[in-house]
């Protein structure tokens, strides 16, 4: 039986009315499908980001989770989006993410195209960092990153953090790039499906086609 944790930051609680209705038909779909077992794991209420991603991917860990997806609460996609990604063969893959900016910007860095490759066998594009806001990675993944992070005591137990807020190259990134940089140290790499794009919510909904964007800025 192939598990998979759906890991799911909500620090006020909430969720988009979309990233519901895409939760509802996943699992629809995961109860007429053989050999697949979906689990859904929230944490709430925590505002420190890199604490949550953390707590959560450690649970998997521990649950024994084959592979995990992170997405975000505030975010609106289909349920075939998260068939797809679980579909690719390949340890790493992520789906782009519209930015909560007036410019039309997405969660792939860096954001210079040409830092990017595109591989016409996998149908992905290898990046070297996407945001954890709709983000699956295999346990092999999990275990080497978890390996070469540090451990620490959290009250409960000892684990390991994997995702933490670093100075790299002169710059503070954010935990899901750190994460990327872990993962790409290990050996693995990273891609993006530019086929799909998720539309993020606050106080409007951001919305986007990244395929096309990549497109105008690759011939450009």
């Amino acid at each position: 039986m192939r598990k998979i944790a759906i890991l799911v930051p909500s620090y006020d609680g909430k969720v988009a009315c979309g990233f519901s209705m895409a939760m509802a038909e996943i699992f629809r779909f995961a109860g007429r499908m053989e050999g697949i077992e979906i689990f859904l794991r929230y944490w709430m209420y925590d505002s420190l980001i890199q604490v949550v991603r953390n707590k959560l991917i450690c649970n998997a860990l521990d649950d024994g989770m084959d592979e995990v997806v992170f997405i975000d609460a505030d975010q609106e996609f289909t349920a075939e989006t998260f068939f797809r990604v679980i579909s690719h063969p390949v340890d790493v893959v992520g789906v782009p993410v519209r930015m909560k900016t007036d410019e039309e910007r997405y969660n792939i860095r860096p954001e210079n195209m040409d830092e990017h490759r595109w591989d016409p066998k996998l149908k992905l594009l290898d990046v070297r960092a996407i945001g954890t806001g709709f983000l699956r990675v295999t346990r092999p993944v999990m275990e080497a990153v978890a390996a070469a992070s540090l451990e620490y005591n959290d009250g409960e137990k000892v684990r390991r953090m994997i995702f933490e807020i670093k100075t790299l190259d002169g710059w503070i990134q954010s935990e899901d790039l750190v994460f990327c940089h872990k993962i790409r140290d290990a050996g693995y790499t990273i891609y993006a499906d530019v086929g799909e794009t998720c539309k993020h919510i606050g106080t409007k909904c951001w919305s986007g086609d990244f395929k096309a964007y990549f497109k105008d800025r690759f011939l450009a």
